[in-house]
C-alpha cells in the first residue's frame, strides 16, 4: 500500500541555516499574531545557536513581526469576544505567555466596561436557564458563581450580578 502524505507525522526539522529559519519564522508570525515567547520556542526547535536566535528575534522585532503589546491587546480582545473569558482568566493566559504586567494591564484596559458587564449578565442568564430543576436559591447561586468564576470574571462583579437577582 502506498504511503499517503496525510499519514505522515509532520514535525519541525532543525534547519541550522539562519536564512531558512528567518523565512520559516516570518511565515509562522504572519499566519497569526505571536508573542516573543512563542517565537523563541519555535526558533529553538529549528536548531539555531543562542546567538543566532537572539539576532533573529531582534530582526523580527525591528520588522514588526513581533510586538508583545499588540499581541496582548489582540489576545485579550479575542478571548473576551469569542470565548467570553473574564479578565482574571485573560490575565492568567497572558502571564503564561511571559508578558510584562504593564502590557497585561494595557490589554485589559482595552476591554470596554459596558460589553464586559453585558457578557457577564448574558452568561449568568444562560447558566440560570439550565438550572430549571433546582429549587434551592443558595445552590443555584453557588452554581452560577462557580460557572462565572471558571470563565474568569471577578468575584465582586459576580456578587453584584447575583445580588441583582435577589431584588
Amino acid at each position: 500500500m502506498a504511503d499517503r502524505r496525510s499519514d505522515k507525522k509532520r514535525s519541525v526539522l532543525p534547519v541550522n541555516d539562519p536564512a531558512v529559519a528567518l523565512a520559516k519564522v516570518r511565515s509562522f508570525c504572519a499566519y497569526q499574531e505571536r508573542c516573543r515567547s512563542e517565537v523563541i520556542i519555535r526558533i529553538h526547535s529549528l536548531g539555531l545557536s543562542r546567538k543566532q536566535s537572539e539576532q533573529l528575534i531582534e530582526q523580527l522585532i525591528e520588522e514588526g513581526f513581533i510586538n508583545d503589546e499588540r499581541f496582548a491587546t489582540i489576545y485579550a480582545g479575542s478571548k473576551f469576544r469569542i470565548l467570553h473569558w473574564g479578565k482574571v482568566k485573560i490575565k492568567a493566559g497572558l502571564r503564561s505567555k511571559g508578558l510584562a504586567d504593564a502590557q497585561i494591564s494595557q490589554a485589559l484596559a482595552a476591554i470596554e466596561e459596558e460589553p464586559y458587564l453585558q457578557c457577564l449578565h448574558s452568561l449568568a442568564e444562560a447558566k440560570l436557564s439550565t438550572l430549571t430543576t433546582e429549587n434551592d436559591k443558595r445552590v443555584i447561586n453557588q452554581k452560577v458563581f462557580s460557572y462565572l468564576a471558571s470563565k474568569g470574571f471577578e468575584e465582586h462583579l459576580i456578587f453584584q450580578e447575583l445580588n441583582k437577582r435577589r431584588k
